[in-house]
């Protein structure tokens, strides 16, 4: 329909009037709605009717209009497809389903929206528009990097069109917490797809300082009760892990940051955390708590042994640990992401280590920084 009236050739739509933004406002409501309540029953009618090509296109030719309530409708019509999609592949994983639909409806979304148009949009509307609609733009742009068999074409489109530059922009001067916490998701992913040259240019716009000043202040004592900051430390130092596949980045992380990396290791060791003022991200739950701490332990872990994997940066961390820790250290491997190889290493670290032993690492971490 939309694509009927459309400017020939620009891919832009045309002035709606608005009584047409309220029409389309109500069908876009009611397509929310409906994929929303829709059980797994109706899951292939979704697929055939609601996903069909002609509704794809003209979600993306929404994201050029200048009508606020239209807009946030379309984005959230967007990003329900796409979490859908998701949900639908997470329930045929679980279920042992074998047939092909949910993969050729995740791709059929990407390919629909992995093209110049909707990429430039997202990020004229991620770089000008007021912190809601920035919001719903990296929300959106986050889902189409993630996924695996068209992130390569949205990679390059973003790269084309300054996206690294332009988020980056954003990330220093914005002072919406829920806008950063988006663009941190989006780095995470961005630098997820290990493309060298991403890295490379992410290097040069200096996301690396960027990224440990972030992590000082989310880490900072005023922090320590929010809910939040969990969720953006894992997303700063997953991103500062992923970062680290470059050397340079990774020469830069350990110069600068090792020392704060390693200082959060040890203040989230159980022996070490304060006993007067304990770290509570998870209030009224001890052990949920202490769940959250050992997450971001094997974070910082993770972090610091993709730091050790390249040769430049090791003769710094030999003066760290100890020999039975530092053994254990270098036996998770050279940048290794699974999160499951680093539980030996943590287990050394916070039960068969002693409290001395706990704060004399600590103060070698604090030394780093003097490296």
């Amino acid at each position: 329909m939309l694509q009927q009236t459309a400017t020939h050739g620009g891919g832009h739509l045309p002035t709606l009037s608005e009584e047409q933004c309220e029409l389309l406002t109500e069908i876009l409501s009611i397509l929310y709605k409906t994929v929303n309540r829709l059980g797994q029953d109706w899951a292939e009618m979704v697929y055939e009717i609601v996903l069909a090509e002609d509704v794809l296109n003209d979600l993306q030719l929404l994201l050029g209009i200048r009508h606020n309530v239209l807009l946030r409708c379309c984005f959230e019509c967007i990003l329900t497809l796409f979490e859908w999609v998701e949900r639908q592949i997470a329930i045929r994983a679980q279920q042992g389903d074998q047939r092909p639909s949910p993969g050729k409806v995740i791709e059929n979304l990407s390919i629909f929206f992995a093209n110049s148009f909707t990429v430039d949009m997202l990020l004229q509307i991620v770089e000008t528009f007021s912190d809601d609609f920035r919001k719903l733009g990296a929300e959106t742009l986050t889902y189409m990097l993630r996924n695996e068999r068209q992130s390569h074409d949205v990679q390059r489109l973003f790269k084309e069109l300054g996206g690294c530059e332009k988020l980056i922009g954003l990330m220093t001067s914005t002072e919406s917490k829920t806008v950063r916490s988006r663009l941190l998701v989006c780095f995470q992913t961005i630098t997820s797809s290990e493309d060298q040259d991403v890295l490379a240019e992410l290097k040069d716009l200096n996301l690396v300082p960027i990224m440990l000043q972030l992590l000082v202040a989310v880490s900072a004592p005023e922090n320590e009760t929010s809910a939040d900051t969990p969720g953006l430390l894992g997303s700063i130092l997953t991103t500062l892990t992923n970062l680290s596949l470059n050397d340079a980045n990774s020469v830069k992380i350990r110069l600068h940051g090792a020392h704060i990396i390693g200082k959060l290791l040890m203040d989230f060791c159980p022996a070490l955390n304060s006993k007067d003022k304990p770290k509570v991200y998870v209030a009224g739950s001890p052990g949920d708590n202490l769940k959250v701490m050992h997450e971001l332990q094997m974070h910082c872990l993770r972090c610091l042994r993709f730091l050790y994997s390249v040769e430049k940066n090791r003769k710094a961390f030999k003066v760290v640990f100890p020999p039975n820790l530092f053994g254990a250290f270098i036996d998770v491997g050279n940048y290794n992401k699974d999160f499951q190889a680093y539980i030996p290493l943590l287990k050394k670290l916070n039960k068969k280590t002693s409290d001395e032993n706990l704060r004399q690492i600590r103060l070698n971490f604090e030394q780093m920084g003097n490296f």
